[in-house]
């Protein structure tokens, strides 16, 4: 066991320099874990108050600082009293364990040390060096067993190390022979005074010294002047593993409500880093919603753990693939137990972790975490009296515990292995230097003003004087551009934390042209940690022919590709994650060309001004380049600005479907727009013009629709939403770029039921078509009018093609489609973006040959999280070897410049702020609760049922009654979304409430309440949150099924109640027949979002019921796929059906009054009240003769009202006749109305108007 102070190991023995732990040390450990013995123990207040002892440590890594095999002394100097006592310093070869041969070594010979006398030597490093990434600092020496002191220090903080603080502490020449002395940074002491709180600051070391005052005479021998790190290992569950119980809590054990069970726990095998043989703690857990559950690893005995910085372990992901989100995955809670009796009452220290995979790649993820992170639990504590002291001492540290999620659908399995203390404990720093802002951009001539400032741990005055001094660092601009500047700000003790002093620096008028220069700011802090960053001031560029706004873009582009270095192109067409930048330095250096927001990735600060202010950080880093291209910001806002809290949250593009508003469909766009570009943003990858086929696709929703023909009538809407009309100019605070996805066939990939629980079933699959030309009909024709509006970028699928017998194609590398098809044939313009780690996914192991691959193909720029700098090495290996052609380079680069030219990012790269209000306005809350309304399909009507009556007694039940995650859906605030009021919004019940204040309403999601006598029931049901393949059918749980809690509310409602209305909130059909006949009403309510008051709208008839669905509804999960056009089609519901709710009879005396003309006349004729009996039709066929000559006249006199109304008269009076008759229709009438549906999409009405003739007429057959 290593000292809590500093300890020597004799060299040759147990210390190691490598990464693996030696044989000998695991067994040690093991044996150790193995005197853990499963005993429930309640140790005495007096016992656990007697001192810990820290758990066994393991070196790992270590850095050499200094060493001799290059014959000098590495830049180490003599000191001593007189030259008697000054070393004399050699290297000669020397014979060290563990070294190689012809190793050498540092001899200090030392004649004589007087009473009173000093000796030693010293390596003084400025300026100061960070070594906050090792825990401790070593060195070998050669012993002799005198018995004296070797003493020695380490220097930290300071302005250099000749005022450093100097940390000292010693070791007893106590043995003969090669050593090593190690001392862990997080118990060295200040030297002379060691009860000081001033601790060695490793961030800051300005190098070390070794005092030979106290062995004086002789010749002394040093080698390996070097950091380390270490750790100390709790378990890695190859040996004996101690398994508790709830009941007898020591070692590991599960616990949970409502019982222990809901988690598993054993000790199995697991491969892990290619060891087959591996073995983990493991086990799988099923909380159920409200629930509890998790495991705990109890120590029968406390240990010291406050000599360390952390603890990690390596997690095991619950997802079977890597989600395309860096915010995936749950927060896992952890919980360090301190202090106490024992494990099970002692004070809990607290933190989350991610559930996800790491950034490599793999489900096996390294997680650390800092204790700096954990704080105290504040809804629960086991412990009392001096137990909750509220200090994290970890003097007396008992184990930790993990709880798992509850309300998960299925039993998900989890994974733990090597639990580990790491790293040092270092304290939270007295005061932090800050700099506002990080970079000044200033034109030649004007004065950079920067705010320094100061802000202490606690928040309280400073305790002791802050000095910042200033000064010229290394930058590119000349002398001659700016005036000398230099100084020193002083913050005394007792200055009020957040107190700021302002450095100014005058640049000077510069003529001609000139790219941007900088002129770094170096600061030396003294009393505090340093920022991350020396401030930057940067020239502006001027007087550079393409920063001419006056001049076309394709000569502004022609002239800065001349200036660009190779870098700078590779740069633009790199885009890389904000989580996963180590530095936003790295955006400068790297010539980043663009970022992005994955879903849920967002600023701390989760607002309108919060996202501002983090992309005008980010654009500043990108303008501190010479040419000073701007980078452009891009986020999914696929239905809404969905990753801002407060932003509106619009209706999923499936919803949007079903209103067969194209004219909805570009309000939301453009109120999506405006949000985006408010907060900074220039770039959406939206709109989704996908055709889905497959209701088991986790994308389903983010699909206006399973007709490629209603997808092509909404592509341009949705695009000239986001663009504007006029596609040459975007620089408006209310347009942003849209990119049209996924190019192509997304919708059509094959269901993989193996990959079901294991992958994704089916999304990221394989399309597979007969020829290219179907390929073509279905999923090429939606981007045809998407082009043609100017859209700026297309993202490929992560899906493959494979047309007839031909090769599996990924689209991320597929030539023929992405340069043949979409740039030559269909002469797409802008660039070609890859979705998130697309190119990782092409099958292969060498990840510069998939680059190379891709980018060949036609891909522009890629979407690289977190292998960007990797993309940059081999995109640029490429091209060296000539596997990439320039010229290919050269045109993604002209496409990427082309776009941002067109965004007026080189004119006003900053966020237009203008439009911040309407983040989440009236206004904007206005359209999206118009298109929820629109988008509701009222599938049944038995009796007139809906509207409902404002002024009655309402019993309103199911999952998704109350919820607005729920309705919101995948997509909102975070990636999967989440259930509960994640933003601000109006839930269904809320807007009921609302639109019916008078009604007696109860609300009982699980319709646990008793129903009122007379009560109309609605009960709203459906889905949770989902995305993508995560969404697929077969994985967590999700199918077309209800849950087991919604059908029973079904069953309860529909009973009790006078009347039963289901909503069904979901993103795709759910299956509904077997509950049919109890159903007085049903609606297909889709994902309406935030907000639920439109839904509200309809059902009490403030608004008409005009929705119609947009694909088809399947009687059994055995149809699907289902789609309009199959040979076999008899879906429960067609596509295209929507019934409505009101006269039809009146509904053509208004279009009459509306019309002139033959056209009035025609419309007459049919309303006669002579032909009608009430609401049904007593003369059919004079009717419908009627209705074929006014739809004849309406077409040929443009009247897309009465054309449209008419068409809605045909359909109703087949849906109605259909209820009334067979409650659903049969194969002939269903065939004909989805095919109406389908050609008055591909605007082909006289058709649709025959097909809905012969609906009326197979109905009342």
């Amino acid at each position: 066991m290593l000292s809590a102070l500093a300890q020597s190991t004799p060299l040759g023995t147990t210390a190691r320099r490598g990464r693996h732990r030696p044989a000998r040390s695991r067994l040690r450990l093991r044996r150790v874990l193995a005197l853990l013995t499963v005993t429930a123990v309640a140790l005495s207040p007096a016992a656990a108050a007697s001192a810990a002892e820290p758990p066994p440590a393991t070196i790992g890594d270590t850095q050499p600082v200094v060493d001799f095999n290059d014959g000098s002394t590495g830049g180490i100097f003599a000191w001593g009293n007189d030259a008697a006592a000054t070393p004399a310093l050699t290297v000669a070869a020397a014979q060290v364990p563990g070294t190689e041969p012809g190793n050498r070594a540092l001899t200090a010979k030392v004649d004589a040390v007087p009473a009173g006398g000093w000796s030693g030597f010293s390596r003084d490093i400025d300026p100061a060096a960070d070594w906050s990434a090792f825990d401790g600092f070593s060195f070998a020496f050669l012993g002799t067993g005198s018995g004296k002191n070797l003493r020695y220090e380490v220097k930290s903080g300071g302005a250099n190390a000749g005022s450093a603080n100097l940390f000292e502490t010693s070791v007893v020449d106590d043995q003969t022979g090669w050593r090593t002395v190690r001392i862990d940074f997080g118990v060295l002491r200040l030297k002379g005074n060691p009860e000081s709180s001033l601790r060695f600051d490793p961030a800051q070391a300005h190098g070390f010294a070794v005092t030979l005052t106290d062995l004086g005479a002789g010749t002394w021998s040093f080698d390996e002047f070097a950091l380390y790190r270490r750790s100390a290992l709790l378990s890695d569950f190859e040996g004996a593993v101690p398994i508790g119980t709830a009941q007898q809590p020591v070692g590991w054990f599960t616990w949970g409500s409502p019982s222990e069970r809901v988690v598993s726990l054993g000790v199995n095998p697991l491969e892990r880093n290619g060891n087959a043989q591996n073995k983990v703690l493991s086990g799988n857990y099923q909380i159920p919603a409200g629930g509890y559950g998790g495991f705990s690893y109890n120590l029968s005995q406390a240990q010291d753990w406050s000599s360390y910085g952390g603890i990690r372990f390596w997690w095991y992901a619950s997802q079977p693939t890597k989600p395309a989100s860096p915010t995936a995955g749950a927060d896992i809670p952890i919980e360090i137990k301190d202090g106490g009796p024992d494990g099970e009452h002692s004070e809990l220290w607290t933190t989350t972790f991610k559930d996800n995979w790491s950034a490599a790649g793999t489900r096996w993820k390294l997680v650390e975490i800092p204790f700096s992170q954990f704080t105290l639990r504040g809804d629960f504590q086991p412990g009392t009296g001096d137990t909750l002291d509220g200090v994290f001492s970890r003097t007396q540290a008992w184990g930790f515990a993990i709880t798992l999620p509850p309300g998960t659908a299925t039993a998900v399995p989890w994974a733990i292995d090597d639990v580990a203390l790491y790293g040092t404990a270092v304290p939270r720093p007295a005061a932090t230097v800050t700099v506002d802002p990080p970079v000044t951009l200033v034109d030649a001539g004007e004065t950079a003003s920067i705010a320094i400032g100061v802000t202490s741990a606690d928040g309280a005055p400073l305790p002791a004087p802050v000095t910042v001094r200033y000064a010229p660092g290394d930058g590119t601009a000349p002398d001659s551009a700016y005036r000398d500047f230099g100084g020193t700000l002083t913050f005394p003790a007792g200055t009020e934390s957040g107190a700021t002093q302002r450095i100014t620096v005058h640049t000077t008028p510069a003529a001609g042209a000139d790219v941007a220069r900088t002129i770094a700011v170096a600061l030396t802090v003294t009393g505090g940690t340093a920022p991350a960053d020396n401030p930057l001031v940067v020239i502006n560029a001027h007087g550079l022919r393409y920063q001419d706004e006056t001049l076309p873009i394709a000569q502004r582009v022609d002239d800065l590709m001349s200036r660009m270095s190779q870098a700078d192109k590779i740069g633009q067409m790199t885009q890389a994650e904000r989580l996963g930048l180590s530095s936003p330095a790295q955006i400068t250096d790297l010539r980043l060309g663009s970022l992005l927001s994955g879903g849920g990735s967002v600023p701390a600060d989760n607002t309108a001004k919060g996202w501002a202010d983090m992309i005008d950080g980010f654009q500043a880093r990108a303008l501190a380049t010479p040419l000073q291209i701007p980078m452009i910001y891009g986020v999914d806002a696929v239905h809404g600005h969905n990753n801002v809290v407060g932003a509106t949250i619009t209706p999923h593009n499936i919803g949007l479907g079903a209103t067969r508003d194209p004219e909805i469909v570009k309000q939301t766009a453009e109120l999506t727009a405006t949000e985006v570009r408010a907060t900074g943003v220039p770039w959406t990858f939206a709109p989704c013009v996908c055709v889905t086929r497959d209701e088991r696709w986790g994308r389903s929703y983010e699909s206006f629709s399973e007709d490629p023909a209603l997808v092509t009538q909404f592509a341009r809407p949705a695009v000239t939403g986001l663009q504007g009309d006029d596609a040459a100019a975007l620089t408006g605070p209310n347009a942003v770029l849209a990119t049209a996805k996924h190019w192509a066939g997304d919708g059509g990939t094959s269901y993989d039921e193996s990959q079901a629980g294991n992958g994704y079933p089916i999304d990221q699959g394989i399309t597979k078509v007969a020829t290219m030309a179907e390929f073509r009909r279905l999923f090429v024709t939606p981007y045809q009018p998407a082009i043609a509006a100017g859209v700026g970028s297309v993202m490929p699928s992560y899906s493959a093609v494979q047309v007839g017998d031909g090769p599996v194609v990924r689209m991320h590398e597929n030539t023929a489609l992405n340069t043949g098809l979409l740039k030559n044939t269909m002469k797409f313009a802008g660039f070609l973006v890859s979705d998130w780690e697309g190119i990782n996914k092409l099958p292969g192991s060498d990840y510069a040959d998939k680059v190379a691959r891709s980018v060949n193909s036609g891909l522009d720029m890629a979407m690289a999280p977190y292998d960007f700098a990797t993309f940059q090495t081999s995109l640029t290996d490429k091209v060296t070897a000539g596997v990439v052609k320039q010229s290919r380079v050269d045109d993604a680069v002209r496409r990427i410049l082309t776009q941002k030219f067109r965004l007026g990012l080189f004119e006003r790269p900053f966020a237009d702020r203008s439009q911040a209000d309407t983040v989440g306005s009236v206004e904007h809350r206005t359209i999206a609760r118009t298109a929820a309304a629109e988008s509701q399909v009222l599938l049944k009507n038995v009796a007139n049922t809906l509207p409902l009556k404002k002024n009655g007694a309402i019993y309103l039940a199911g999952s998704n009654a109350d919820d607005l995650g729920n309705q919101m859906g995948g997509w909102s605030i975070s990636w999967q979304g989440s259930s509960g009021a994640t933003t601000s919004g109006t839930t269904i019940a809320q807007g009921i409430a609302e639109v019916a204040p008078n009604a007696e309403l109860t609300v009982s999601a699980d319709a646990s309440a008793p129903v009122p006598t007379g009560a109309a029931g609605v009960v709203v049901v459906g889905e949770k949150p989902y995305a993508e393949g995560i969404g697929d059918v077969g994985n967590n749980g999700n199918s077309l099924s209800l849950s087991a809690a919604d059908r029973a509310s079904i069953d309860k409602v529909c009973a009790a109640a006078a009347s039963c209305t289901v909503l069904v909130v979901s993103g795709r059909p759910q299956l509904v027949t077997d509950k049919l006949d109890r159903i007085d009403a049903l609606v297909a309510s889709w994902l309406p979002g935030s907000e639920g008051a439109g839904v509200a709208d309809v059902l009490f008839g403030d608004r008409p019921f005009g929705g119609r669905l947009p694909v088809s509804w399947p009687a059994s999960a055995a149809q699907v796929p289902i789609n309009v056009g199959d040979a076999d089609y008899r879906p429960l519901y067609p596509y295209g059906w929507g019934m409505t709710t009101g006269s039809l009879r009146d509904q053509l005396v208004q279009l009459a009054g509306d019309s002139s003309g033959a056209l009035r006349g025609a419309l007459q004729a049919a309303a006669a009240p002579g032909l009608w009996n009430g609401d049904e039709p007593r003369q059919l066929s004079r009717v419908l003769s009627a209705l074929r000559r006014a739809a004849t006249l309406a077409d040929s006199t443009g009247n897309s009202t009465a054309g449209d109304g008419i068409a809605d008269v045909l359909r109703n009076l087949t849906q109605r006749k259909v209820q009334a008759s067979t409650g659903t229709p049969s194969e002939p009438v269903s065939t004909a109305l989805a095919g109406a549906d389908h050609e008055l999409a591909g605007g082909r009405y006289l058709v649709a108007i025959a097909e809905l003739t012969r609906a009326v007429q197979l109905a009342y057959s």
